[in-house]
């Protein structure tokens, strides 16, 4: 149980670090980047791409990975809901197993240490869904 809760912690964790490099290199290009389709368009600027290269959008509302009706909201959405109702019915289990324990000092510890590694878990959810948030928010 104990593997299964760090195992999810490290990857909210690692998610919501990861995001945060791959935005950061969306919002600020280097200096003298002039984009993907600069050689091409130097070349040839009446080719298809260059002409879909102005219809682009560099608004990041309408941003159809990180806007607010985007693919990366609507992914973390649905990985914190899932986490927050794993971790609920972890609690509510362990807290089965903490009433029917009889006096057993060992189920009851077990059962204790779930109830603290869900909560746990649940509070790493919530703050993973709050910096991802605020990363979405700072590029938009």
């Amino acid at each position: 149980m104990k593997k299964y809760i760090s195992i999810i912690a490290a990857f909210f964790l690692l998610t919501s670090l990861s995001t945060g490099n791959v935005f950061a290199a969306v919002v600020d290009p280097p200096a003298g980047y002039a984009g993907p389709y600069a050689e091409v368009c130097a070349d040839n600027p009446s080719a298809t791409v260059c002409q879909d290269q102005e219809k682009l959008s560099t608004d990041t509302n309408t941003s159809p990975i990180y806007g607010p009706d985007g693919v990366l909201p609507k992914v973390a959405n649905i990985l914190a809901i899932a986490a927050g109702i794993i971790a609920v019915v972890m609690i509510m289990v362990s807290g089965l197993k903490m009433i029917t324990s009889t006096g057993d000092s060992k189920k009851f510890g077990d059962a204790r240490n779930g109830i603290i590694y869900a909560s746990v878990g649940l509070v790493i959810v919530l703050m993973a869904r709050v910096i991802i948030e605020f990363i979405l928010r700072t590029i938009a």
